[in-house]
Order: C-alpha cells, then sequence, then structure tokens
C-alpha cells in the first residue's frame, strides 16, 4: 500500500489509481473464460503436444471436434457442432386447379456446419509442426457430450492437481 505525505498528495493519488486500475484489469484478464489456445504460425514441438492443446480446447470450450487428418505430415481438426435451421418459409408455386396458392411450407431441419478449423503441419526446415490455417470463430452450440473428456485426461488432471498439492481433500479434487 502507497503512503502519501500532503506535500505529494496529486501524483500519490494518481500512482494509487493507476495500482488499482492494474490490479483490477489483471483480475480481469486471469477470470477470462477461454483463452486463445492457437494462433498463427504458433509452434509445437511435437504432434502429440498439438493434439494435447486440442483436447484442452475442446474441453474448455465444451465443443465436439473432430480430428479429420491425423498422418506424418499435417494434424487437420475440424468443429462437428452443428447450427440447426429451424423452419424457413418458403412458397408454394401453382396448386391444384391452376390457381396459385401461397403456402408457408417448413423445411426439414437443414445443419449448418461450424467453420472452425485448424491445419498444423510439419515445418519442411526442421522438426517443429507449425498451425498454418486457423479459423477461431465458433458458431455452433456447446455440447455436453465430449469425447476428448474421458479417463485419460481426467486421471492425467489429477494426478497433476496431486503432484503439486498432495495433501488437497477429495472434495477438491471432485470439483
Amino acid at each position: 500500500m502507497l503512503v502519501c505525505d500532503s506535500s505529494e498528495e496529486e501524483g500519490c493519488k494518481s500512482r494509487r489509481r493507476n495500482k488499482i486500475r492494474a490490479v483490477e484489469r489483471a483480475r480481469a484478464n486471469d477470470t477470462a473464460m477461454v483463452k486463445d489456445h492457437f494462433y498463427i504460425f504458433q509452434r509445437f514441438s511435437s504432434p502429440e503436444e498439438v493434439k494435447e492443446r486440442i483436447y484442452l480446447h475442446a474441453i474448455e470450450t465444451r465443443r465436439e471436434l473432430e480430428i479429420v487428418k491425423n498422418d506424418k505430415q499435417r494434424i487437420w481438426v475440424t468443429c462437428k457442432g452443428t447450427i440447426p435451421n429451424l423452419g424457413i418459409l418458403e412458397t408454394c408455386g401453382v396448386g391444384e386447379g391452376g390457381s396459385k396458392k401461397n403456402k408457408a411450407k417448413v423445411k426439414e431441419n437443414t445443419v449448418n456446419k461450424c467453420p472452425w478449423v485448424l491445419l498444423v503441419s510439419k515445418y519442411i526446415k526442421d522438426d517443429n509442426w507449425t498451425v498454418k490455417t486457423y479459423v477461431k470463430e465458433h458458431v455452433c452450440l456447446q455440447s455436453r457430450k465430449i469425447n476428448a473428456c474421458n479417463y485419460k485426461f481426467l486421471s492425467k488432471s489429477i494426478i497433476d492437481q496431486l503432484e503439486t498439492n498432495p495433501e488437497i481433500p477429495i472434495r477438491a479434487l471432485k470439483e
């Protein structure tokens, strides 16, 4: 805490306000819901590191991500989430007897794909893996069924928590 003398009161108040603003900004950044896991030209040392980051992103954003291509040169991931199109009104043409009737007809549930895409490929000059394509916008709905949240991921996260704090209560692990 800063202590002010009467002669330096103006400068001290502004420094105090700046400190408070900095603390508030830091708190707001720490409480952000999801941090961006990927960016263009981001480098990874191995494909396992890429896949681990993909699974973490899927769990934190509650999206169903699918690894489309996974070979020695590239990893291509898309979002399996869909945007349901619930009822578009459409007018019909000529009805019975040759007269035109405008009838509202509801189309079947047509689905659109989420635009989220990630392409990570091996860099030509060295052994690093680099993010080449990344569309970070999810427009699909969040899902409750996430295949990435399986026993392997959960056991790894619990082991990491236990290694950092061996006396953590079981109730805290459940949360």
